[in-house]
């Protein structure tokens, strides 16, 4: 597997989260619908004006992708996990690569029972959703609207907490 290969299964695997079959539900704070703004104690120098907090129902709507991608893991459908990520991803990696990457640097995911969404936001074209995964890490997932539908592009390891 190639640095760049890698690298985008890095940006999809935002979207592979691992959990077992019981869930936890989505959890949107109640201004998930309202722009954040910082105040004038809070300044945000690099802020990109164009990215905003996801409405509940997009919020809700892509998380559920991260949720039926982390039951596939589950269950080792590795396969129906793939399916759930990108064209573009699903372009740049084969099932065994994208297997063998899984279990070596997201091994944590086919373990975890847990997943809970802390943040979302959206810009024109992407949505980011932070989901923290059981106790040992949070993860970044890249999604991107295709066919009427959420799919994982990528997914980033933001914090691993190791035992």
């Amino acid at each position: 597997i190639t640095v760049p290969c890698l690298l985008t299964m890095s940006v999809v695997l935002v979207g592979c989260a691992r959990a077992s079959e019981t869930l936890s539900s989505v959890e949107v704070p109640s201004s998930a619908a309202a722009s954040a703004s910082p105040g004038p104690s809070q300044p945000v120098p690099d802020a990109d004006p164009a990215v905003e907090d996801c409405t509940p129902d997009v919020a809700a709507a892509a998380f559920n992708v991260v949720q039926r991608q982390q039951r596939a893991f589950a269950n080792e459908d590795f396969a129906g996990a793939l399916r759930l990520a990108s064209t573009g991803f699903q372009s740049s990696v084969t099932l065994p690569q994208f297997t063998a990457l899984i279990a070596s640097g997201y091994g944590f995911l086919l373990t975890t029972q847990q997943l809970r969404m802390t943040e979302c936001t959206t810009d024109d074209t992407t949505t980011v959703l932070r989901v923290g995964v059981g106790n040992d890490a949070v993860l970044a997932y890249r999604m991107v609207a295709e066919d009427d539908e959420w799919r994982i592009d990528g997914a980033s390891i933001l914090k691993e907490i190791s035992a």
